[in-house]
C-alpha cells in the first residue's frame, strides 16, 4: 500500500511539474522522451530472435505497404474508367 501511494504521489508531482514547465521546455522534454523510448525499443527489437512475433511483423510491413499502393493505383484507375464512361453516357 505504502508502495502504491508513493507510486502515485510521484506521478502526480510529475504532473505538475510538466504543467509548470514552459512549452519549449515540455516539447523538449517530450522529444528526449521519445528519443530514448526509440532508442530502447531498438535494442530490444534487435535482442529479439529472428522467428520472434514482432520482427516477423515488422519484416511484413514493408510488403503490405506495398501492396497498398498497388490496391490504390488499381482503384484509381477503375475510378477513371468508371468517370469516362459515365461522361460518355
Amino acid at each position: 500500500m505504502k508502495t502504491t501511494s508513493a507510486i502515485g504521489i510521484a506521478t502526480v508531482g510529475g504532473a505538475i511539474v510538466y504543467q509548470l514547465l514552459s512549452k519549449e521546455r515540455r516539447d523538449r522534454l517530450a522529444s528526449a522522451m521519445e528519443r530514448g523510448m526509440a532508442r530502447r525499443m531498438g535494442h530490444a527489437m534487435d535482442s529479439l530472435p529472428d522467428d520472434a512475433p514482432p520482427k516477423l511483423v515488422k519484416q511484413g510491413i514493408p510488403k503490405l505497404q506495398e501492396q497498398n499502393e498497388e490496391i490504390l493505383e488499381l482503384l484509381r484507375e477503375q475510378n477513371e474508367l468508371l468517370k469516362e464512361r459515365k461522361a460518355q453516357g
